[in-house]
């Protein structure tokens, strides 16, 4: 999820796995070389959809449980949009 919400601005590439045998001591997964790229142009057009949590007193941590259905329906407006 929290990936998915970068998306739009930035890139995501795994290079390379890391063998979780390499590590000490030995995790439950596999590690991995990451590189993160911004994305020029990005594929929306900006982020001032994201002043909508300040308009309605969000946190930018507010979960989708923490919104009243009169935000609910807001945001829906907002971002459907075109």
């Amino acid at each position: 999820m929290l990936t998915a919400s970068w998306w739009p601005w930035y890139e995501f590439t795994v290079h390379a796995r890391v063998p979780a045998h390499s590590f000490r001591p030995v995790p439950s997964v596999d590690g991995g070389l990451l590189t993160i790229a911004r994305r020029d142009p990005p594929l929306v057009a900006d982020r001032a959809r994201r002043h909508w949590l300040n308009d309605h007193g969000l946190s930018p941590r507010a979960l989708p449980k923490d919104l009243t259905a009169d935000q609910w329906a807001s945001l829906w407006r907002v971002t459907s949009a075109r």
